[in-house]
């Protein structure tokens, strides 16, 4: 639950501009933003307050806007206030729910969604979401190694551009992943990248990336309409909406003809690049997990450079079963299941007990089990160091 209190301390050095063509709802909002920050601006549609916001950029802080007002409505004015400044924080009230709006909203460099009503408890989570965003913004100003291809680019906010290849970020894509919408994605991971950052270096590997990036920003305006993230380390994603595995399979063709086995020229170095591109379709965090098994599978499979994700194969009810077997492994541990029983070990001259073995047993049910069945998974999850603390302590309290 958000404290009010300490958010309305953190709250009160900063400033807001209010924006709703309704006379009741704005002076409500503004109301309601008054609890909480030291000056609160208002203006009556967007024309209004541009002009304001004009007058006072130094000193305004957030934007709050309704998006259907008349003159300029809240998605405009937030086109413009970012072309001015990309680091200003904008939120946007919306009367729906809507996947076009929320996505002209991303693509606009809108911070944030509010859906009308306006409750104290939205508001709250929403300026907490602005303090982090406000954290961010100052690491930003802090980084001096942002490049200028980086600095140029103005319909949104920097921290939603990867700093290397001047792409939308993985931030940028988590923004439209947690929209729940259906998509498709089309992961591009470039094989073995971490040899040429160690062969050549960082500079030349960024410059390869950069390269990469502007390729692939080819690709994306020119085939369909789609938009391109530069992903985690060396992976990109393609994302689209309502495509048919053709079209897909068409694009990643395309992606392959122009990179794989391709010679990119980094400084003085001439470095040969290729990749292996998974494809998947959903929504969600979800849909882009699918996608990395597709790459793995492409990869296990070894017959072509792409490969579309299938709840049936191997590899996915492989990953399925990985993932049960460890809410298994962590149940047994939180709730202190793994049993020690004692083997004597004997000397086979004599038949004398010299000594005893500590095996590991797990209590379920009614019932004491062998652990094989979790032990494999235990160690992939790297969770076996836990299991032999607990063997080592319990062993060593019975001894006692």
């Amino acid at each position: 639950m958000t404290d009010i209190k300490e958010l309305k301390r953190k709250c009160e050095k900063f400033s807001v501009l209010c924006v709703d063509d309704e006379d009741e709802t704005r002076e409500e909002l503004k109301e309601l933003l008054e609890v909480f920050f030291h000056t609160v601006y208002s203006a009556k549609d967007g024309k209004e307050a541009f002009e304001l916001y004009n007058q006072n950029e130094e000193k305004i802080d957030l934007i709050v806007t309704d998006i259907n007002m008349p003159k300029m409505d809240g998605i405009t004015l937030a086109q413009k206030i970012k072309h001015n400044n990309p680091l200003e924080c904008v939120i946007v009230l919306s009367a729906k729910q809507d996947i076009d709006i929320y996505l002209q909203c991303v693509n606009s460099g809108v911070n944030g969604i509010m859906i009308k009503p306006i409750t104290a408890e939205k508001l709250a989570q929403t300026l907490s979401q602005f303090l982090i965003f406000i954290k961010q913004i100052e690491s930003v100003k802090q980084q001096s190694c942002i490049k200028p291809h980086c600095e140029v680019l103005q319909n949104g906010s920097l921290i939603f551009y990867d700093h290397i290849t001047g792409l939308f970020s993985k931030s940028k894509l988590d923004q439209y992943l947690l929209s729940n919408s259906a998509f498709n994605i089309v992961l591009v991971n470039l094989d073995n990248f971490d040899k040429i950052n160690c062969q050549y270096g960082y500079d030349i590997a960024d410059e390869v990336l950069y390269q990469i990036g502007q390729l692939f920003l080819q690709i994306a305006q020119k085939d369909i309409e789609c938009t391109v993230f530069r992903g985690v380390s060396d992976e990109f994603v393609f994302l689209l909406t309502n495509q048919s595995n053709e079209v897909l399979e068409g694009l990643c063709k395309n992606i392959l003809d122009s990179l794989d086995g391709q010679t990119i020229q980094a400084f003085d170095e001439q470095i040969q690049i290729s990749c292996t591109i998974g494809i998947s379709s959903g929504s969600g965090q979800e849909a882009l997990r699918k996608a990395h098994l597709a790459v793995r599978e492409s990869r296990e499979i070894g017959k072509q450079k792409y490969h579309f994700f299938s709840s049936n194969s191997t590899l996915s009810q492989k990953s399925e079963n990985n993932l049960k077997w460890l809410k298994k492994v962590k149940k047994v541990l939180k709730e202190d299941l793994v049993v020690p029983y004692y083997q004597p070990i004997i000397d086979n001259s004599d038949d004398t007990i010299f000594g005893y073995e500590s095996l590991a047993r797990v209590r379920e049910a009614n019932r004491i089990v062998k652990p094989y069945y979790f032990l494999e998974n235990a160690r992939l999850f790297n969770l076996m160091p836990n299991i032999t603390k607990v063997m080592i302590h319990k062993t060593f309290n019975f001894y006692q």
